[in-house]
């Protein structure tokens, strides 16, 4: 049974609590399978990688990327645990890491000065990623899950995922722009988390979807895109057009039009994993 993420939050929370009163400190450095993180344990990410030795380990063990991975693309890379975490799997890789999230660029920061080896591969853009690099609408970044309360204090916190939003950088980046302004030849692997706003970064990346074939992991929130009116199909269309095939990564099972609203919770998310069907 996949649970919605409030309910995640709420168990979270519960989690946090008992740490905090038996003693353990909120914040503290921790190495987890070789990378020294930052960890403030009242942050959702950080409390999953504390509790469980890692963070969305399986989109790394079950992404099936073929050859050598020379570029990766981390849209919505937060704290950077996802960026680090690529660059230490795929030993000859370049990371882009896109965040625009001033407050989790700091928390970045501090990441990468615990592990300079790493970070000499990884290459920050502070920039939203779209489908135009001029927008009519101002994005939302929501960048920090806090789990030691979940009421608003001053933050607005959205109604669902209780995600917060901080101040963000007004920058705005395509994909495709960025591989020609940087003389970047080849995608491999793209990763993107950003709350509702998939539709745009798929968008802007139609040339390296058509000349690349990339594999692609994105998080699959149908309220996050029915809330910015947009459905599924219109979503997935630049990867289908692609010849790419859909699976949940966690069932294996078809994530197709038919069966979308079978696995992805009503206020919750699965992770998918886009591979050509050549593959």
């Amino acid at each position: 049974m996949k649970l919605s993420t409030k309910y995640k939050m709420y168990g979270a929370q519960v989690l946090y609590r008992a740490l905090r009163m038996l003693g353990v400190p909120r914040f503290q450095r921790k190495i987890i399978d070789g990378i020294t993180y930052a960890l403030d344990l009242s942050e959702g990410i950080d409390l999953s990688l504390y509790l469980t030795g890692g963070f969305q380990k399986h989109l790394l063990q079950r992404a099936g990327v073929s050859g050598t991975v020379r570029t990766v693309f981390d849209v919505g890379a937060n704290s950077g645990v996802m960026s680090l975490q690529f660059v230490q799997r795929y030993p000859e890789a370049t990371v882009y890491a896109f965040e625009p999230s001033e407050y989790a660029n700091r928390r970045f920061d501090e990441n990468l000065a615990l592990n300079p080896e790493l970070a000499e591969r990884i290459v920050r853009v502070k920039s939203f990623v779209a489908d135009r690099k001029v927008v009519p609408d101002s994005y939302t970044s929501y960048s920090s899950w806090r789990v030691d309360t979940l009421r608003r204090n001053g933050h607005p916190r959205h109604p669902v995922h209780y995600g917060v939003s901080h101040e963000s950088v007004d920058r705005y980046t395509t994909l495709d722009d960025f591989c020609s302004e940087h003389a970047i030849q080849s995608v491999d692997l793209i990763k993107i988390d950003t709350d509702g706003y998939e539709y745009e970064v798929l968008q802007g990346a139609a040339r390296i979807l058509r000349e690349n074939h990339p594999t692609v992991l994105f998080e699959l929130a149908l309220y996050m895109l029915e809330e910015r009116h947009i459905t599924y199909p219109a979503l997935v269309q630049p990867l289908l057009d692609n010849g790419y095939w859909l699976s949940d990564l966690q069932s294996w099972k078809h994530v197709s039009i038919a069966t979308v609203r079978e696995l992805v919770p009503r206020f919750g998310s699965i992770d998918v994993l886009a591979v050509p069907c050549d593959r």
